[in-house]
Formats: C-alpha cells, sequence, structure tokens
C-alpha cells in the first residue's frame, strides 16, 4: 500500500529486494532517472550486497529508456558520510551542493 501512495502523491515508483529498496523517478524523455531514496538492510551493508543492488537499478534504468542517474544526501541525516563514500565508490560525481543536500550523478 505504502508503494501506491508514493506513486499516486510524488510520482515514485519502489524497486526492492530481500536486500533493500530505492524509491525513483524514470523520465525517459530527459533519460534520467532520478533516486530519492535507498536503503540497504544493516546485515547486508558489509557484504557488497549495495552494489549489486545498484546493478539491478541500472538495469531497470536502462529498461526505462534512462542514461543517467540522479539523488542526493542529505548531510544532517544519521551517518552522511556512509552514504557519500559509497556513491563515490561506484563512480558517482558531485553535481552540485545546497543548503545539507549534495546531488550527485552518474551515466550509465
Amino acid at each position: 500500500m505504502y508503494k501506491d501512495y508514493i506513486r499516486e502523491k510524488i510520482g515514485y515508483e519502489s524497486y526492492e529486494n530481500e536486500t533493500g529498496f530505492a524509491l525513483y523517478k524514470a523520465n525517459p524523455v530527459t533519460k534520467i532517472m532520478d533516486v530519492a531514496d535507498f536503503y540497504i538492510k544493516p546485515e547486508y551493508r558489509v557484504k557488497h550486497y549495495a552494489k549489486d543492488f545498484f546493478l539491478g537499478l541500472v538495469k531497470l534504468a536502462k529498461e526505462n529508456g534512462c542514461n543517467k542517474f540522479t539523488g542526493g544526501v542529505c548531510v544532517s541525516h544519521k551517518d552522511p558520510e556512509v552514504s557519500l563514500k559509497a556513491l563515490l565508490r561506484v563512480r558517482f560525481k558531485i553535481s552540485h551542493i545546497h543548503e545539507d543536500m549534495i546531488y550527485f550523478y552518474q551515466y550509465v
């Protein structure tokens, strides 16, 4: 039901499996997939499951006609450096910074 609410209210879809979930919006016109939320369960974070999960998102982006990811990290949330390191590790680039958000992009 929550997925239906998110789709109706903000137009985002949910991608999930046993390791985590992501909320995303794929726009085939701009060829951009914007990822609003990305969560990996703690027990999977140290086992490199996040990379496999991300590769699933890459496949989904391509299936939706997208070749660019966008997203951001809120530096006022708990442990933002964990997310920042993970994004940089998979070669995301910083797009811009606005207030307490650092925005990233990556071409796929």
